[in-house]
C-alpha cells in the first residue's frame, strides 16, 4: 500500500515538473509566436541637430523624344509581339491582327453605298439630261468648259451691240421722218450737206471695217494653226499640250475680240450706208426717209432683240449643263475614292500587321491579345534610338534656391545602377501649384528604361539621410522585407505624405507606415478639418499608384490599408479595440499604472502601482465599458468594427471623453478603410 502511494506521489511530482516544463517554454516563446501575428517596430528619440540643405525626390523616367505608334483603324488585336523594355528594329512586327473587318471597313463600305446612292438619285432626277451625264462621262475640262462660256459671252455681247446699233437706226430714221414730215419743202443744200456728211461717214466707216476684217482673218488663222499643232502634239505619246492649250485660250479670246470689232464697223458701214442712201434719195427726190424704210428698221430691231434673248438663254443653258455635268462628276470621284478605300481597307483586312516606324525601345504597350486598337491612342510608345531620357519632381520655391541648372544629382543607392548620370536640366513653375512650387527637370542618361522610377538627391550633403537611409534598407533587406515597418508621421506642414510614402517605396521598403501626427489646435502642425479634402485626396493617389505597382509586380505595404474581409480579430476585439486599462497597462519608471502610455502623467487616470496593484478599479470599469456600442459617432459608422472604436487618449484630449470621438482621425479613418476595401476588389480581379 505505502509502495503504491509512493509511485503514485512519485507520478504526480512527474507530471508537475513536466507541466511547469511546457508552460515555462511555452511563456518563453508567447513572445515569439505573437511577433508572427504583428508587425515588430523601432522608436527613436528626436535629437537636435543641424537640418540639411539637401534636396530630395522620386520620379519616373520619361522618354525626352517618345514616339507613339498608332493606327489609323480600330482592330482586334491577336497578338502582341513585344513587350516594354524590347529594342526592335524599324519594320519589326509588334502587333499582330485578326483578319475581320475593321469598324473603319465598315464606316467605308457604307460611305460607298451612300455614294452610289446618291449618284443614283442624281441620274434620276428630271433636271438632268442625256447632254449631261455624257459630258460628266467625257470628263471635261474646266479650260474647254471656260472656252465655252467664254463663247457664250461673247456671243451676247455681240448681239446686244446689233440691237444698240438698230436702235440707234430706228432712231435716226424716225428723226428723219419727223424732220420731212414738219418740212416737205427741204432745203436743197442741207440734203446736199446731209449727202456729203453721210459719204465721209460712209467711207471713214468702210475703212475700219476692212481693218478689221483683216485683223479677224489674221487671229482665225492663228487659232487654226495651234489647233493643228496640239492635234499633232496629241498623237504623240507623253507630250505635253498644256502651254499649246494656254495659248489657243488666248488666240481664240482675241479672235472673238476682233470678230466683235469687225461686227461693230460692219455695223457702222451699214448705218451710214443707209444714211447715205436717204441723204441721196432727199437729193434726188427732195423727200425724206419713207414709212416703209421706217418700218422695216423697226422689224430688224425687233429681230435682233429676239436674237439676244435665244443668246442669253444659251448662255443660261450652258451654265446649267456645266453645274449639273460638275456636280456628277464630283459625285462619280466620290464613289471612285470609297472604292480606294474599301479596297485598301479590306486588302489590310487579312494578315494585317502593326510594324515598328522607328528604331529603338519600347517603353510602354497599351494593348493586349484580345483587346481592340483605336484611332488616336498609341497601341504603343517607343523610345527613339540615340535619343535620352528625362525625370522631374516638384519642389517648394525655398528649396528651388538651393539648387542651379547644370548640378549633378546623386542617385540613391547609386550600386545599383551602371554608369547613370543625372543633371539638371531646368526649373520653372510647377504648372499644378505655379505660385508655390517649382519643377526640376533632370537630364538622365545612362542605362535606364522609360518608367523607371529613380530616387534622387541634389544640392548641399546631407550626411544624416544618406547615412541613415542604407542602414536602414540593410536592415529591411535582412529581415526579407517582412513583418519589420518603416514608420514615420506627416504633420500638417507636409500634407502631400504620399509623396513621403512612394518614396520610401522607391528606396526599396516594403512595409511602409505613415501616419497622421495627433495634436491640439494650439499646435501649428496639427491636423485640421480643413485639411482634410487634401489628405483624401493624397490616400486616393496613393491608393491607385499603390495598385499601378503590384499590377506591374512592385507592391508594398501600407500599414493604414491592411483589411482582413475574410477573418481578422475577435468580435471582442472588434467592438473594444486595443483594450488598454482591461487588458494591458502602461508602467512609468517608478512604479505607477495608467491606462496606456498616452495617460501617463495624467493623475486622473493613474489606476495603482506596481506594490498596491488597481486601487481605482473604477478606471478599468469606464475603459472595460468604452466600446462602439458606447459611442454615439460610432454606433451607425459603417468602419466601426474596422477601427474599434479608435483611440481612447485621442477622444478624451480632444473632447474630455473617452466615449467621444477624435472627428478628424474619424474622418481619416473612413477614407483608409474605403481606399483598402476598393484594393482589395481590384486585386480580387488581378
Amino acid at each position: 500500500m505505502n509502495e503504491n502511494g509512493s509511485k503514485k506521489r512519485e507520478w504526480v511530482k512527474t507530471a508537475a515538473i513536466i507541466f511547469l516544463t511546457v508552460m515555462l517554454i511555452l511563456t518563453f516563446f508567447s513572445n515569439t509566436f505573437m511577433n508572427y501575428s504583428l508587425p515588430e517596430v523601432a522608436t527613436v528619440y528626436v535629437q537636435s541637430g543641424t537640418i540639411t540643405a539637401k534636396i530630395r525626390g522620386s520620379g519616373v523616367v520619361e522618354s525626352s523624344d517618345p514616339y507613339n505608334v498608332e493606327v489609323k483603324e480600330s482592330r482586334k488585336v491577336a497578338e502582341v509581339a513585344v513587350k516594354v523594355g524590347d529594342t526592335v528594329q524599324k519594320g519589326d512586327v509588334l502587333v499582330y491582327l485578326e483578319d475581320a473587318e475593321s469598324e473603319e471597313l465598315k464606316a467605308a463600305i457604307d460611305a460607298l453605298e451612300e455614294a452610289e446612292r446618291a449618284y443614283e438619285t442624281a441620274l434620276l432626277s428630271a433636271e438632268v439630261t442625256a447632254a449631261d451625264i455624257q459630258a460628266a462621262n467625257s470628263h471635261i475640262s474646266t479650260a474647254t468648259y471656260r472656252q465655252r462660256i467664254t463663247a457664250a459671252q461673247n456671243a451676247v455681247t455681240a448681239a446686244e451691240n446689233e440691237v444698240k446699233a438698230a436702235q440707234k437706226t430706228v432712231d435716226l430714221l424716225q428723226a428723219e421722218s419727223d424732220a420731212a414730215a414738219a418740212d416737205v419743202n427741204g432745203n436743197e443744200t442741207d440734203a446736199e450737206k446731209a449727202y456729203n456728211v453721210a459719204k465721209t461717214n460712209l467711207e471713214n466707216a468702210q475703212y475700219l471695217k476692212d481693218t478689221a476684217n483683216a485683223e479677224w482673218s489674221e487671229k482665225k488663222n492663228w487659232v487654226d494653226a495651234l489647233r493643228r499643232q496640239i492635234e499633232q502634239d496629241e498623237q504623240i505619246s507623253g507630250s505635253d499640250v498644256s502651254g499649246l492649250r494656254g495659248q489657243l485660250y488666248e488666240a481664240e479670246a482675241e479672235a472673238n475680240s476682233a470678230q466683235s470689232r469687225y461686227n461693230n464697223a460692219n455695223l457702222e458701214v451699214e448705218k451710214w450706208q443707209l444714211s447715205f442712201d436717204r441723204a441721196k434719195k432727199l437729193m434726188e427726190a427732195e423727200q425724206g426717209l419713207t414709212d416703209k424704210d421706217l418700218a422695216d428698221a423697226k422689224r430688224d430691231l425687233k429681230d435682233k432683240e429676239e436674237l439676244l434673248e435665244e443668246k442669253k438663254e444659251d448662255l443660261a443653258d450652258l451654265t446649267g449643263q456645266i453645274s449639273r455635268s460638275l456636280g456628277l462628276e464630283k459625285q462619280q470621284e466620290a464613289i471612285a475614292k470609297a472604292e480606294e478605300l474599301v479596297n485598301e481597307l479590306t486588302e489590310k483586312s487579312i494578315g494585317a500587321t502593326i510594324t515598328a516606324p522607328i528604331s529603338g525601345v519600347v517603353t510602354a504597350v497599351n494593348v493586349k491579345a484580345g483587346g481592340t486598337t483605336s484611332i488616336g491612342n498609341p497601341v504603343m510608345v517607343m523610345q527613339p534610338e540615340g535619343k535620352g531620357f528625362t525625370m522631374s519632381f516638384s519642389v517648394t520655391n525655398e528649396q528651388a534656391k538651393r539648387v542651379s541648372v547644370g548640378d549633378q544629382a546623386e542617385l540613391v543607392n547609386a550600386w545599383r545602377y551602371n554608369d547613370v548620370t543625372v543633371t539638371l536640366a531646368s526649373i520653372k513653375p510647377d504648372p499644378n501649384e505655379p505660385g508655390q512650387k517649382k519643377l526640376l527637370t533632370f537630364d538622365v542618361a545612362g542605362e535606364v528604361t522609360a518608367g523607371q522610377s529613380l530616387n534622387l538627391s541634389v544640392g548641399q550633403k546631407s550626411a544624416n539621410y544618406d547615412l541613415i537611409v542604407p542602414k536602414f534598407q540593410k536592415v529591411a533587406e535582412s529581415r526579407g522585407q517582412s513583418r519589420y515597418y518603416v514608420r514615420g508621421t506627416f504633420t500638417r506642414n507636409n500634407l502631400d505624405f504620399s509623396k513621403d510614402v512612394l518614396h520610401l517605396a522607391d528606396l526599396g521598403f516594403e512595409q511602409i507606415s505613415v501616419e497622421p501626427v495627433v495634436a491640439g489646435p494650439e499646435a501649428d502642425y496639427a491636423i485640421r478639418e480643413a485639411d482634410l479634402p487634401v489628405l483624401k485626396d493624397e490616400y486616393d493617389a496613393l491608393a491607385s499608384e499603390m495598385l499601378r505597382r503590384r499590377k506591374e509586380g512592385k507592391g508594398f505595404n501600407f500599414f493604414h490599408f491592411m483589411i482582413d474581409l475574410e477573418g481578422g480579430p475577435c468580435v471582442a476585439k472588434r467592438l473594444s479595440g486595443c483594450g488598454s486599462g482591461t487588458e494591458y497597462l502602461a508602467v512609468t519608471p517608478w512604479g505607477d499604472l495608467y491606462p496606456c502610455h498616452q495617460f501617463v502623467g495624467n493623475e486622473k487616470f493613474l489606476m495603482g502601482n506596481v506594490e498596491e496593484g488597481i486601487l481605482r478599479n473604477d478606471i478599468r470599469d469606464e475603459f472595460k465599458c468604452c466600446n462602439v456600442y458606447a459611442k454615439e459617432k460610432c454606433r451607425k459608422c459603417f468602419a466601426r468594427f474596422y477601427c474599434s472604436g479608435g483611440c481612447a487618449a485621442n477622444a478624451y484630449n480632444f473632447h474630455g471623453d473617452i466615449n467621444e470621438a477624435y472627428d478628424v482621425g474619424c474622418e481619416l479613418e473612413r477614407k483608409r478603410v474605403e481606399c483598402a476595401i476598393m484594393l482589395k476588389a481590384a486585386e480580387a480581379e488581378l
